[in-house]
């Protein structure tokens, strides 16, 4: 696995090589994006995120509005597996914004589904299970790929958290049964993390056992070290109920995978069960002590960032922001309008005062005429 990605980190920088060379800041802007979904891939979060402002950056200055959702989209993925919520939602909301207008782009889909998933994130579960119903009806014709497959988990994550056990369970197994078919393997993994957790709060024990198992093994040959911690917690919580010992085990593995690629989510879990397990085991007080503290100290923070207020202004600004820019273009359009109307009537002031001046003058070169055609006559 870890030969692949090798492979696929010199490729990449070789793509952004060869698009420096020639100068092609189109090709720039996508291979840095590549480049950034890569180091994401890999759980380096800052390396990801370093290239994938680059991008956008690059596609700003472009402003290419097939390459701007991309980018934002892709920034929100980051900014959502660090906790930062808001900040994910302002990317994801600035690229439905643009892709709404583009029928050739492809991806608004995803964009639904990741907002549906910020919302699970926050616990805002009616709006999770809307933006989720969102993208799929928008991929009912295309149930066999990785857009539709997402959107469906994201709706059974939703469905499970609401406690409607028989709908969560029967989108997960039709998820694992067509990513079998299919060969997304990533899908089949969140399908089996889903039925572990379902069959935990239902009290299933050694079925969600089996399903995390395969969840990690799946996860595991993915390389993704991300959902590798999330999988670990799951097991810490699970046996928290039936081995407390093993469950302090996969709690702190989860905790040290969680701090090093800095998954404030993850830790957070950790801590709140560390804190249950230090309550019933023989561990001293200033342990407890200590993780009750790293816990209300990240728990405050994160929700300051992340509190429904926060969001609510985030989309009132973006709202206002928008209006403001249209505003600006409206007014922009009836200035050039005013005066191109003022040119238009200075034209026919014009016009009209020449031909005033023009017939002034015809008269009195008629009236001469007819002076001296009588001084002639005279004479």
């Amino acid at each position: 696995r870890q030969r692949q990605m090798c492979i696929r980190d010199r490729y990449g920088r070789e793509a952004l090589r060869l698009s420096e060379e020639l100068g092609d800041l189109r090709l720039q802007s996508i291979s840095c994006r590549l480049f950034g979904g890569l180091y994401n891939y890999m759980s380096l979060i800052d390396s990801g995120r370093f290239y994938k402002s680059k991008a956008l950056k690059i596609a700003l200055q472009l402003n290419d509005s097939l390459l701007l959702p991309s980018v934002y989209n892709n920034l929100g993925v980051t900014s959502q597996t660090v906790g930062s919520y808001v900040e994910a939602l302002n990317y994801y909301y600035m690229a439905y914004l643009i892709s709404r207008k583009k029928s050739e782009y492809k991806s608004l889909p995803t964009i639904l589904a990741n907002i549906s998933e910020v919302y699970y994130d926050l616990k805002e579960y009616d709006s999770a299970i809307k933006y989720a119903n969102t993208a799929i009806s928008l991929t009912k014709n295309r149930t066999k790929t990785s857009q539709h497959l997402l959107a469906k988990i994201d709706l059974a994550k939703a469905m499970l958290a609401t406690r409607k056990y028989e709908e969560a369970a029967l989108l997960f197994h039709s998820i694992i049964e067509i990513g079998n078919e299919v060969k997304l393997k990533r899908y089949v993994a969140y399908a089996h993390q889903g039925l572990g957790r379902l069959n935990n709060e239902i009290g299933e024990i050694r079925l969600s056992s089996q399903n995390l198992k395969q969840a990690h093994l799946l996860f595991t040959e993915l390389g993704d070290q991300a959902y590798i911690a999330e999988i670990l917690s799951d097991f810490g919580y699970l046996y928290s109920k039936i081995d407390q010992d093993s469950a302090l085990l996969f709690c702190r593995e989860s905790l040290k995978i969680a701090q090093e690629i800095k998954l404030t989510d993850i830790v957070l879990l950790n801590y709140e069960l560390l804190i249950q397990l230090f309550g019933t085991t023989n561990v001293t007080q200033d342990s407890l002590w200590s993780y009750y503290l790293k816990y209300r100290e990240l728990e405050s923070k994160q929700s300051q960032e992340n509190n429904l207020n926060s969001i609510e202004g985030m989309f009132s600004k973006i709202k206002e922001e928008d209006i403001r820019r249209r505003l600006t273009i409206s007014s922009a359009k009836l200035d050039q309008e005013r005066i191109q109307a003022q040119f238009f009537i200075a034209i026919a002031v014009i016009t009209i005062l020449g031909i005033v001046l023009i017939s002034i003058y015809y008269r009195k070169q008629s009236r001469l005429g007819y002076h001296l055609k009588l001084s002639l006559i005279h004479i």
